[in-house]
């Protein structure tokens, strides 16, 4: 939901006007998500928490899942992989 406010975003930029929903599409279903000012500011916050995270330096996993870890980029230079 946080992606499609930040495309609902980047619509109004590019074309000067927000749209007011937008879908999530899956295989096998889809959904439309109002792009109301609350998501839009949600993203704003999770982006906020994200750089204060990035400069942190030391962020602790945020999950306990092995499949998670198992797919992640970063497992190699991981201290706190679980496999």
């Amino acid at each position: 939901m946080l992606q499609l406010a930040a495309y609902g975003l980047l619509v109004e930029e590019a074309f000067g006007t927000r749209p007011s929903y937008g879908i999530v599409r899956y295989r096998d279903r889809a959904f439309a998500v109002d792009l109301t000012p609350g998501l839009a500011d949600r993203l704003f916050s999770t982006l906020d928490e994200m750089r204060q995270q990035a400069q942190a330096g030391d962020v602790p996993r945020s999950h306990d899942n092995p499949a998670q870890c198992a797919a992640c980029g970063y497992r190699p230079f991981c201290d706190q992989s679980l496999l």
